[in-house]
């Protein structure tokens, strides 16, 4: 669908990337390190925090920050994370 426009071809990138692991443990492609498109690693890391956040009724930003700090350099981008 985001292939069809020329504008959106990037953006079709980060959605279709987004569940790539840093690690290189992710899915659709295996795709691993900086070979993640840069939207896709940001992109992962707001989908942590917001999941984390949601799962919690206190403490929420805390919990989040945690969970994006445990999952750097498996999941989530370390250098991004910092």
């Amino acid at each position: 669908m985001f292939t069809s426009l020329d504008e959106l071809q990037d953006v079709g990138l980060m959605v279709r990337s987004h569940h790539e692991a840093y690690n290189g443990s992710g899915y659709p492609d295996g795709l691993k390190g900086e070979d993640i498109p840069l939207g896709a690693r940001l992109i992962a890391i707001a989908d942590v925090i917001e999941q984390a956040a949601n799962s919690v009724s206190v403490k929420r930003d805390e919990y989040a920050l945690t969970s994006v700090s445990r999952q750097a350099g498996t999941q989530l981008d370390p250098k991004l994370v910092s």
